[in-house]
């Protein structure tokens, strides 16, 4: 009866009809981390973890922006919600341990789908990345979002 019935979560029929609340494949937001980086933590003057994200999509964009240990441990979660096309936004973390000298740190980002999206456009539609910054202001470090 319906040709596509497979591709669809189907939340109910109704005199034949079927109610469908979003297309497989595009309903969950799409993930994307980068490599883990050493930091300083029992520096003083501590470095800062940025974690970074650039909507290269034509649509607006929300997510997620989450800075973590590398034992997976949250440091930081921050939403973005409707960031235009072309504009980027962040999160700026201070890791300071007196007991460890240098800890792991990786981010981890979602994207939000629009409707009828599959996930590889939806993880192509941002740009992120990790960037490590000295006590100064300057950058020392940056890994990609993948």
């Amino acid at each position: 009866m319906y040709s596509n019935e497979e591709k669809y979560d189907i939340l109910a029929y109704d005199n034949g009809s079927k109610l469908m609340r979003h297309a497989l494949g595009g309903a969950s937001a799409a993930e994307l981390f980068t490599s883990m980086l050493d930091i300083q933590t029992a520096n003083p003057n501590p470095q800062r973890v940025n974690c970074q994200v650039l909507n290269v999509s034509s649509s607006n964009r929300s997510g997620t922006i989450t800075t973590k240990r590398g034992d997976g441990t949250v440091l930081s979660t921050v939403s973005y919600n409707s960031v235009a096309p072309g504009v980027g936004t962040g999160d700026s973390v201070s890791v300071t341990n007196t007991s460890v000298p240098i800890a792991l740190v990786y981010c981890d980002f979602t994207v939000n789908p629009l409707p009828g999206e599959k996930a590889n456009v939806t993880a192509s539609a941002i740009r992120a990345s990790l960037v490590l910054i000295d006590q100064n202001g300057n950058t020392f470090a940056n890994a990609e979002a993948r």
